[in-house]
């Protein structure tokens, strides 16, 4: 990607369960990014 997605700011506002699915080969959304979005959820449950 060219462009970077702030989630941690946009997930905040979200007020539903969130499944985050992370494929092996991704070729879009790196792995680095997903794992990063974990970390959060993990560190502001």
């Amino acid at each position: 990607m060219n462009y970077s997605s702030p989630n941690d700011k946009f997930i905040q506002k979200v007020d539903l369960p969130i499944i985050i699915f992370e494929v092996a080969k991704d070729k879009l959304v790196l792995n680095k990014c997903t794992d990063e979005l974990i970390l959060y959820f993990k560190s502001n449950g």
